[in-house]
């Protein structure tokens, strides 16, 4: 594993985190930690796209990561601050992600589609194996 991936795989590892907790705090209704755990979230999904391996249906999964993403920070927003557009934004995230998943279906060959799908997240087990 390389730099780049030990870097990509600690991000997505912090990502995950940040989005678990932003969750929680959403389900607590603690708007306040949700906003900041939401924003930790976004800054650390943004930043993973610099060191993501540079394959077509890989960056094409992590967008639509990004999109779930977007999509559940956008539904929180609706929910927690009781804003109606937000609720359509989440809408069309979610559209937007499905969109790219399909895309990065067409994207691979027929032996790679099931693994080019999982979410990228599922790669941090790997991280854990050493």
């Amino acid at each position: 594993m390389n730099d780049s991936s030990k870097t990509y795989a600690a991000l997505e590892l912090s990502c995950v985190f940040f989005w678990f907790l932003f969750d929680g705090f959403w389900l607590m209704e603690w708007k306040i930690a949700a906003y900041v755990f939401c924003g930790l979230a976004l800054t650390t999904v943004a930043m993973m796209f610099f060191f993501i391996k540079r394959e077509l249906a890989l960056i094409l999964v992590a967008c639509a990561d990004a999109s779930w993403l977007v999509c559940n920070v956008t539904w929180a927003i609706g929910d927690l601050s009781h804003i109606a557009e937000a609720f359509v934004a989440a809408k069309a995230a979610f559209f937007v992600g499905l969109a790219l998943c399909g895309c990065a279906l067409l994207a691979t060959d027929a032996r790679k589609r099931l693994s080019a799908l999982i979410l990228s997240r599922i790669r941090i087990v790997r991280h854990f194996e050493k």
